[in-house]
């Protein structure tokens, strides 16, 4: 099920959990900037994550917001925590390897 969401919607997930001003909430712009993704491939990316039930879309002020559903919110945090895991384990076997 998580190859579903592929590498950018992992990517939307995090940004979105990371988010500064208002964590789980961004617009779409602002997501494509932090996420560090291109347009083309960002609409197929929430719609996977929309299906899943890990997103939700607002329009307020005419602009069109992605917000994280508290499932959406869970699975970046666990996202979130193995990607720290996963940057701490490398950093530790670069170091021995010095």
């Amino acid at each position: 099920m998580i190859e579903d969401l592929g590498f950018v919607g992992i990517k939307i997930l995090l940004a979105l959990y990371s988010a500064k001003d208002s964590p789980g909430k961004m617009y779409i712009r602002e997501l494509l900037r932090e996420a560090g993704i291109s347009p083309s491939t960002i609409y197929r990316a929430l719609s996977v994550l929309a299906d899943c039930g890990l997103i939700v879309y607002e329009k307020k002020y005419g602009r069109k917001f992605v917000i994280l559903t508290a499932a959406g919110r869970q699975v970046a945090e666990h996202l979130y925590e193995a990607d720290r895991i996963l940057r701490e384990s490398k950093e530790r076997r670069l170091k021995e390897l010095e």
